[in-house]
């Protein structure tokens, strides 16, 4: 019951308690709460300890930068749940080699990244947070509301307790395994008749072609790309294929840093993370274009949880 009240909590808060009048009035709001966060943090992480040492709170701006590289070579002192590094990928690699992944960690989520940019990395995920992401997520990307009953698809190479969690009340949720082969995974899209599918650019084409073809015959209320850039030619059939817009949502071993609002617009979650720009030298558009997402998210501050 406590982890149904903050779910529901944290979706009222995305859905209409978090409004601003301005941007002055939201950037004094992140002020408040990154301080806050960043006193709790120096607390609780020795890595952080030393690393801001002399520096206060209110400078947190000057604080050192650091990069994956730093953050899993700094794991152990890192983190906050006094979770080791080997502790966490024997954890993670266990789940994904035989394909459970429910056991917790000392009470705590483990998960692996996608790889996407070609270095997996690890997350771990307390059960307060995990309300949090769950209730941030239903009110960003769910349509109809949170009361409207629906049936989510999910495909990635590794489900997660994390991901389990959007499975509240009138919501079904079942993960499809990337590892299985298409057909297996279209017979079960047949017989579950999912109305939200979450999938990679990559997989949602070939549920597009499965469509065309003849495969299968489904109509989705929502499309939600994840894991994988989508690529504006994949779009075009997808959407052309399902008469309908392909939204996103842009998450990444830090967090939930992105996603797209009712027409489709991708937005930067500003409610839950604080980003700052990067900018590292004069580009070409059309390099500008690729790298954007990666600029900003290069030096981003999470934000705590109200």
């Amino acid at each position: 019951m406590k982890r149904i009240r903050q779910v529901l909590t944290h979706y009222i808060l995305t859905k209409w308690g978090r409004r601003w009048k301005n941007r002055a009035a939201l950037e004094q709001w992140q002020e408040k709460r990154i301080r806050l966060h960043v006193d709790k943090v120096r607390q609780r992480s020795k890595f952080y300890r030393e690393l801001w040492a002399g520096i206060p709170s209110k400078d947190w701006r000057s604080f050192p930068v650091i990069g994956k590289p730093e953050m899993m070579g700094n794991f152990d002192q890192l983190n906050t749940a006094g979770i080791t590094k080997e502790q966490a990928f024997a954890e993670a690699y266990e789940a994904e080699n035989s394909r459970n992944f429910k056991p917790m960690l000392q009470g705590v989520t483990v998960g692996l990244s996608s790889g996407t940019s070609g270095n997996r990395g690890i997350f771990l995920v307390g059960e307060e947070e995990q309300a949090a992401w769950t209730g941030t997520v239903l009110a960003k990307l769910l349509p109809g509301g949170l009361w409207k009953r629906a049936s989510i698809a999910f495909f990635l190479r590794a489900n997660s307790n994390l991901y389990e969690s959007v499975k509240q009340g009138r919501l079904q949720f079942r993960y499809f395994d990337l590892l299985e082969p298409l057909p297996q995974l279209l017979t079960r899209m047949k017989e579950y008749q999912p109305d939200i599918w979450i999938a990679p650019p990559s997989m949602l084409r070939l549920l597009a072609e499965a469509q065309q073809s003849g495969d299968m015959n489904l109509h989705p209320r929502r499309i939600i790309a994840v894991a994988e850039v989508l690529d504006p030619l994949d779009r075009q059939q997808i959407e052309q294929t399902f008469r309908q817009k392909v939204h996103q949502a842009y998450q990444c071993t830090e967090g939930f840093l992105g996603a797209t609002c009712s027409h489709g617009t991708l937005h930067l979650n500003e409610d839950i993370v604080h980003i700052e720009k990067e900018m590292l030298d004069e580009i070409t558009p059309v390099r500008a274009h690729r790298d954007r997402f990666l600029q900003k998210c290069a030096a981003h501050r999470p934000l705590p949880a109200e």
